[in-house]
């Protein structure tokens, strides 16, 4: 092996030593805090679209079971005019009609 190698090889190591990376738990953590903003992203999509839509609360009542479905719901409920989103590990969140859109 060349010295440049041999330079490069310690160097390499050296650094492998300095930032060993992740421990698996914190990998699967992180896979874990992933998979729950990627989940996030979708119900919000599902919900943004219902609450546009020319009857919100019907189109929210039909998306709850689907919401309900995702590993990262801890609970999900109607009340009054919106949708509530208990994430486990998380907050709640709600997407809220305006009443002027509720249809009868």
């Amino acid at each position: 092996m060349s010295s440049c190698n041999q330079f490069l090889s310690v160097v390499l190591f050296s650094v492998l030593l300095a930032f060993p990376g992740c421990k698996s738990s914190d990998r699967g953590q992180m896979s874990n805090s992933k998979k729950m903003s990627d989940e996030y992203i979708q119900i919000k999509a599902i919900l943004d679209h219902a609450v546009l839509s020319e009857n919100p609360m019907k189109r929210l009542s039909e998306a709850l079971p689907k919401v309900r479905q995702f590993a990262s719901v801890d609970s999900a409920w109607i009340t009054g005019n919106g949708i509530f989103v208990k994430f486990s590990k998380g907050a709640t969140i709600s997407w809220i009609v305006n009443p002027e859109d509720i249809k009868p």
